[in-house]
């Protein structure tokens, strides 16, 4: 008997997502804003205290190199933009999505998770057997 793709994918984003939160809880507040080249897109404090992504529309060539805040800030963005879309609602604005504080990012990244039902680790969850 053959795994249903949707368990088996299921399975492989517990399985990333478990991961990805094992590396982000060892982090210090400042590696999520460390850039290790000068062309690098960021999360920057605005004038008023809030963090602002970099972004361009069009992407650039060459295409800046991310720092973990900005990785966590887009990871956190599209996931609750594709939450929103499936719920109905509007999407939030690029603005309004990173906390300024990695760690912090990083908390709320798996409140979406498993508010999304992605709640199993695969720490805890075995692979599911093909029969």
């Amino acid at each position: 008997m053959s795994v249903p793709s949707v368990a088996l994918l299921r399975w492989q984003f517990d399985l990333t997502w478990a991961l990805f939160e094992y590396h982000l809880e060892r982090l210090e507040a400042d590696d999520f804003l460390w850039e290790p080249t000068p062309h690098c897109w960021s999360v920057r404090r605005s004038a008023d205290g809030t963090w602002t992504p970099d972004w361009a529309d069009t992407e650039p060539d060459p295409v800046p190199v991310p720092t973990i805040g900005w990785l966590t800030w887009h990871i956190g963005w599209w996931w609750t933009v594709t939450m929103d879309h499936l719920r109905g609602a509007p999407p939030p604005s690029r603005r309004d999505r990173w906390s300024g504080s990695g760690p912090v990012g990083g908390a709320e990244l798996a409140v979406e998770h498993r508010a999304a039902g992605h709640h199993q680790s695969p720490r805890t969850t075995s692979k599911p057997h093909a029969g």
